[in-house]
């Protein structure tokens, strides 16, 4: 890639042959969710996680295991970018991990468009029901009560 390479197409060259997209605080940010610029683009993968510092920037890239990779959508341009709902998902899932990256977020602002199904979807998808309620009491400590009666009856006692 020249210098005039795109740091939203860049994660997918940089996990080559494993596929990746853009999510987490940036995929947040692309779609005005929270005001914070992210210092590094956030993108998950198939593969392994890494930090890989290049000229056009720093990129932390976090592995997800194959039922949980999706839920994003190509822009015209062909960045491969995680919906809103995914983006949360995947912050609120892998915020357990052991450097805990994930654990402050910033002021989230849900539309009216959020889909709250989606993201029950994709909270579903978890195999473990420790892991699931994992993630739930994230999600609430992210949301508070725009979560209320949105997500899973088990995330009132999440809570």
């Amino acid at each position: 890639m020249g210098p005039a390479a795109d740091p939203y197409r860049l994660p997918e060259y940089l996990t080559a042959p494993m596929p990746s997209y853009l999510s987490l605080q940036t995929a947040l940010h692309l779609h005005g969710m929270v005001e914070q610029i992210p210092q590094a683009f956030y993108a998950v993968s198939l593969a392994r996680t890494q930090r890989i510092t290049t000229r056009v920037g720093d990129f932390s890239i976090h592995h997800v295991m194959p039922a949980l990779y999706g839920g994003f959508e190509e822009t015209p341009n062909g960045v491969k970018l995680a919906t809103p709902e995914k983006a949360l998902f995947d912050l609120a899932y892998l915020s357990a991990g052991r450097s805990r990256l994930f654990n402050a977020v910033p002021e989230l602002e849900v539309g009216a468009r959020f889909r709250w199904r989606e993201l029950r979807r994709w909270v579903e998808r978890v195999g473990s029901e420790h892991a699931r309620t994992r993630v739930l009491r994230r999600l609430w400590r992210y949301l508070g009560e725009r979560a209320n009666g949105r997500l899973p009856e088990v995330a009132a006692a999440a809570k």
